[in-house]
C-alpha cells in the first residue's frame, strides 16, 4: 500500500464524526488540499457531491489532480490562495480544512474567508492536529488547540455554531455550522 493509499484508509476512519448523511447530495470546497487526499475520500464515500480543491502550490494541484482522475466530473482543482477566495458568497455547503490551517500565519481571515463562501446551513469542518501530536514537520506555533479554535470561531464567526466532534491525542475536528438568516418579507 502506497503513502497516499495509506492517508487514504485513515482519513475514511473519520467519516462517520462529520455525521453527514451519505446520500446528501452537496457541493464541497477541499481548502488547502494538498496532494487530494480529502477530496479523495468525500468522493469515494459520498457519490452525489461535488468538489472543487484548492491550494497554493502548482505540484499540489497536479498531484490532486492524478489522484482523483477517476472522478471527472465531480472534482476540479485549481490554484487559490485560502486567505482570498476567488469564490462567490454563499457558494458551498461544505468547506474543509483538512490538515491545512496549520499552514497559514492568519488564521482568522482562513476561516472569515470560508465563512464567507459557506451557504446558510453550511458546515466548515477542520482537522488538524493537537498541540501535543508529535509533528517534526509543523512548528508549535503554527498549530491551535481546539480550545483556541472554538474561542477564535466564536470570536470571529458571527452566527455559527462550533463544536468538538472528535478530539485524540493526535488530532481534533471542529465543526461549525453557519446559521441560516430569515427572509425579511
Amino acid at each position: 500500500m502506497n503513502w497516499f493509499a495509506i492517508r487514504v484508509a485513515r482519513a475514511r476512519t473519520l467519516i462517520p464524526h462529520y455525521n453527514i448523511p451519505r446520500s446528501r447530495s452537496f457541493l464541497m470546497l477541499d481548502a488547502g488540499c494538498g496532494d487530494g487526499v480529502q477530496s479523495h475520500v468525500f468522493l469515494s464515500y459520498f457519490h452525489r457531491c461535488k468538489i472543487i480543491a484548492i491550494d497554493v502550490r502548482k505540484s499540489n494541484i497536479i498531484e490532486a489532480i492524478r489522484y482523483n482522475k477517476q472522478f471527472h466530473g465531480r472534482f476540479q482543482a485549481l490554484i487559490a490562495d485560502y486567505h482570498d477566495l476567488p469564490f462567490l458568497n454563499d457558494s458551498f455547503d461544505l468547506v474543509i480544512l483538512g490538515f491545512s490551517l496549520h499552514e497559514s500565519e492568519n488564521k482568522v481571515t482562513v476561516l472569515k474567508e470560508a465563512h464567507r463562501v459557506l451557504k446558510p446551513r453550511g458546515i466548515i469542518l477542520i482537522i488538524d492536529y493537537q498541540l501535543a501530536a508529535p509533528t517534526y514537520w509543523i512548528s508549535p506555533g503554527k498549530k491551535i488547540s481546539p480550545h483556541e479554535l472554538l474561542q477564535v470561531v466564536k470570536q470571529h464567526l458571527p452566527k455559527t455554531t462550533a463544536r468538538i466532534v472528535h478530539s485524540t491525542k493526535r488530532i481534533h475536528i471542529t465543526k461549525v455550522t453557519k446559521h441560516a438568516t430569515k427572509d425579511l418579507k
